[in-house]
């Protein structure tokens, strides 16, 4: 389905003339603009209502996740071993050194490049994940999340060959989606931008074959400048979202299929464990050290 037609059908009129009317002003990506009607347009229950029965996206009911060491510390291999329980999904488990064959035979030098400049474990996590999702697709999730009250197997159904989780940033708290749809308060200082976990997807999407280039080509302009790069900005939810939104605005200009939809509410199916014993140490990305 074309992407106006699909506006037409999830919005009221006056969103859906402010939604094109934004996308057509813009020249450049403005998510404090978009993400607000990215909430209302693009959610996953909305999507699915839309969807013939039958019809799905065909992501693969594999679950990736990825430590760089062999064996992962107990706490977090308590956690990885609830996915590989989970019914009727295959589960693949990557270290650094799997990884990086994984990338040799795959890609090429200029990929196995970047994947060893990657200065932390986590910013090799977030760009083998792209470079797997982008040939094989799938699910990848955290290795520190554990399965939620429902089924993974409803994250299959319907349209959205990518499915990913809408975050909003506010003063040192996440904020809700439906905070960003009601208030105003503060708009201006919000973040906005979708996880980077899960990342659910078909094979050869678009979106995760660009946010990996873009990602190589950061790393290693990084490298040629001999600058330590942003984990977050580089290969995490910031080079997601921004590729995902200049999809979305070439979609919008050529009227062309947008293969997208968000999650609002992750935690139904999986939740982030908090209280585990590397995040205490320089191996979590958002020590001061990492980032």
């Amino acid at each position: 389905m074309k992407l106006l037609e699909r506006l037409k059908q999830q919005l009221d009129a006056s969103d859906f003339n402010k939604f094109v009317n934004v996308a057509d002003s813009l020249k450049e990506v403005d998510t404090q603009s978009l993400y607000p009607l990215f909430c209302k347009a693009f959610t996953f229950e909305a999507i699915r209502k839309q969807t013939p029965n039958g019809e799905t996206a065909e992501i693969p009911a594999r679950i990736i996740q990825f430590w760089d060491q062999r064996v992962p510390p107990d706490d977090v291999l308590k956690c990885i071993s609830q996915w590989r329980e989970i019914d009727g999904f295959e589960h693949i488990m990557f270290d650094q050194h799997m990884a990086g064959t994984y990338i040799g035979a795959t890609y090429g030098p200029t990929e196995i490049e970047a994947f060893e400049y990657c200065h932390h474990p986590a910013m090799r996590c977030d760009y083998f994940r792209l470079a797997y999702l982008a040939q094989y697709g799938g699910i990848y999730i955290d290795a520190d999340n554990v399965p939620g009250r429902r089924h993974l197997r409803e994250l299959l159904d319907g349209r959205g060959g990518l499915k990913l989780q809408f975050l909003c940033a506010g003063n040192n708290e996440m904020v809700s989606r439906e905070r960003i749809l009601t208030n105003t308060e503060n708009k201006n200082l919000w973040r906005y931008y979708f996880n980077n976990d899960p990342i659910i997807t078909k094979p050869n999407h678009p979106v995760i074959i660009r946010a990996l280039r873009r990602a190589t080509k950061e790393i290693l302009l990084c490298k040629e400048r001999r600058e330590k790069a942003s984990i977050h900005w580089v290969t995490g939810p910031d080079n997601l979202s921004l590729v995902l939104f200049d999809e979305f605005m070439h979609c919008i200009k050529t009227d062309s299929d947008f293969d997208f939809c968000g999650i609002e509410d992750w935690n139904a199916y999986g939740c982030q464990l908090w209280k585990l014993d590397y995040r205490g140490t320089d191996r979590d990305w958002r020590s001061g050290k990492s980032v």
